[in-house]
């Protein structure tokens, strides 16, 4: 089933499962989120976008660079079952996996022959492409943010309470996985870092 089109290329049901799977793997995550949702279809389009100038510079990998792909691929598992199995999530079949690999391939070999020519670039060179990439360079202000969520309906007394048991850091590690409603208890309370704009105002007048 095509999800997604980009130009001519259409991204199908088991590329954006991999993908998916892979973001949950990465961050250890049983189930995908909004976030993760948007995040793989933001590298599946962009991706594609590569793999498409790719193939217009006519790049192209061997048939055994793709075996040997796909074997480092197969020993990840612990027995042929799983790797069954891991087909199976996916909905893909050997033969997509293999021409999935394929492109993975070639963008990874365009991408390396692209770096090269920066590396071997002057600095007359390199300083001319800042100039006229330099919002790309410009790094927003981030926090890294730990909480403890306390439901409405416990009551502003109870997260007094909670509060008043926390004199510093090992008080909150203590207290978090205890007292927060949130999944990110498991995690010491950490929702990792955070950009502006993401979450409601009061947090983030606090959290700047």
């Amino acid at each position: 089933m095509v999800l997604i089109r980009v130009n001519d290329y259409e991204i199908s049901e088991h590329e954006f499962s991999s993908e998916v799977w892979k973001l949950c793997c990465d961050k250890e995550m049983e189930c995908p989120d909004e976030d993760i949702i948007k995040k793989a279809i933001d590298n599946l389009i962009d991706a594609l976008l590569v793999l498409q100038e790719a193939r217009r510079k006519n790049v192209e990998v061997s048939k055994d660079e793709v075996e040997q792909e796909l074997l480092s691929l197969m020993v990840a598992f612990d027995s042929e079952e799983k790797y069954n199995d891991y087909l199976m999530m996916l909905k893909a079949t050997p033969e997509l996996l293999k021409q999935h690999l394929h492109d993975k391939l070639i963008i990874k070999k365009y991408l390396q022959v692209e770096l090269n020519k920066y590396c071997e670039s002057d600095e007359e060179q390199l300083k001319k492409f800042y100039d006229e990439n330099i919002e790309a360079f410009r790094m927003e202000e981030v926090v890294r943010i730990s909480h403890i969520l306390i439901k409405p309906e416990m009551g502003i007394e109870k997260a007094n309470q909670v509060r008043a048991n926390i004199k510093n850091p090992e008080d909150f590690n203590r207290v978090v996985g205890c007292c927060s409603n949130c999944p990110s208890c498991s995690q010491a309370g950490d929702l990792g870092y955070i950009t502006k704009g993401k979450m409601v105002a009061e947090f983030e007048e606090d959290a700047f």
